[in-house]
């Protein structure tokens, strides 16, 4: 069976993630704000959980519908081949979200939805199926998920179980966290090839450089976790065993030098921590230092999220720290990519900045101030 998939993600990160979708070679990619549809089948799910770095999740399409109030809520859902996605003794709980809708209630929709698919896998039309063996829930869980904007209702089945960002190497939430999907989008926007030379002068607990290095060695960024559709009865565990051992078969040894660098040690060792749960450990190094006064290499990728100062911080210390910042890497040659919620970061650094791009780090409006020079090259010998 084909699908109609949608895989969601940060606002901003629409062009890089159908670049991404391209280039894992599937099919009739088209994007939306804050999503990228593509097609495929059942193996193309799981690839799509496995492969993408910087989807949020991947979501099989069950329909869309006007629903401006809840009776048509009610009967457009239950006119949907529910009994196509979902077998009889599955669980299928609801969620999800309301915006700029006449239907403003989340936990009425929610409850009007699971009546409503309810109903369908209790009828008939389920080709002669015996009700209860739908309804009794016992089973793997499709999560019905919905988003019922502008009047406009649409209705998914996650395949994915946990953000796709949660890749499985970071242990516990450090202070002004990084999503990990919005550093692999910096990594790719930065340019970033194999064998480029790159680092991250605020590393925190090193999910830039992490990144870096799993696109370097070809490493699946879902390959140390599992899926809600590998529990889905179109993906048997033969085809799971495949891909994965597919995946495996393409990783190599990065040639790229990726350094990270923090001014608490106490980061530093969390980075290399997490780098060895990624299994990038010999392919990143971590070391503490001010960014403020570390050297860096000519003509390396310095890819930087330094201190918000809506997150942490005296506002003036963190402009203070810009300026600081500023001075010593802006008269250097190589390539800058800072991403900030300050929407005068370049104007604190010195210098205007070539290009610029709006980016979310979850809910906080950013701005990547792009300063773009050659890129070294790891020598070969």
């Amino acid at each position: 069976m084909e699908y109609n998939l949608c895989a969601p993600c940060l606002f901003g990160v629409e062009g890089v993630l159908a670049k991404e979708l391209k280039r894992h070679k599937f099919q009739n990619i088209r994007s939306d704000n804050g999503r990228v549809f593509f097609d495929g089948g059942a193996r193309d799910i799981l690839r799509a959980n496995l492969l993408l770095a910087t989807a949020e999740r991947v979501l099989i399409v069950v329909g869309g519908f006007t629903a401006q109030s809840f009776a048509q809520l009610f009967d457009n859902t239950a006119a949907l081949p529910w009994e196509d996605y979902i077998p009889g003794g599955a669980a299928f709980p609801v969620k999800g979200s309301a915006v700029r809708s006449k239907i403003m209630s989340v936990p009425d929709a929610q409850s009007i939805i699971k009546k409503a698919v309810a109903s369908r896998l209790g009828t008939g039309a389920n080709a002669g199926a015996i009700a209860g063996q739908w309804l009794d829930e016992s089973g793997p869980k499709y999560q019905i998920q919905f988003l019922i904007l502008d009047d406009r209702a649409t209705l998914f089945i996650d395949t994915s179980g946990e953000g796709l960002h949660k890749r499985g190497y970071r242990p516990g939430a450090a202070e002004a966290p990084l999503r990990e999907t919005l550093a692999a989008a910096l990594v790719y926007l930065s340019d970033f090839f194999s064998d480029n030379i790159l680092t991250d002068p605020f590393c925190g607990t090193g999910t830039i450089p992490i990144e870096a290095a799993l696109l370097a060695a070809n490493i699946a960024p879902g390959l140390r976790r599992d899926f809600a559709c590998e529990r889905f009865e179109i993906i048997p565990p033969a085809l799971s065993r495949e891909l994965r051992a597919e995946c495996k078969s393409h990783i190599k040894k990065a040639p790229a030098v990726i350094t990270g660098s923090d001014i608490d040690p106490a980061c530093v060792a969390a980075a290399q921590i997490c780098a060895q749960r990624a299994g990038v450990g010999e392919a990143v190094r971590f070391y503490p230092a001010d960014a403020l006064e570390r050297e860096y290499n000519t003509g390396s990728i310095v890819i930087a999220n330094p201190p918000y100062g809506q997150r942490m911080g005296d506002i003036s210390t963190i402009e203070g720290m810009y300026r600081g910042f500023g001075k010593n890497i802006l008269n250097r040659d190589l390539s800058l990519s800072l991403i900030s919620s300050h929407t005068e970061a370049d104007r604190l650094l010195g210098r205007p900045c070539g290009k610029k791009r709006n980016l979310y780090n979850g809910m906080i409006k950013c701005v990547l101030y792009m300063y773009t020079k050659n890129r070294a090259r790891v020598p070969s010998y």
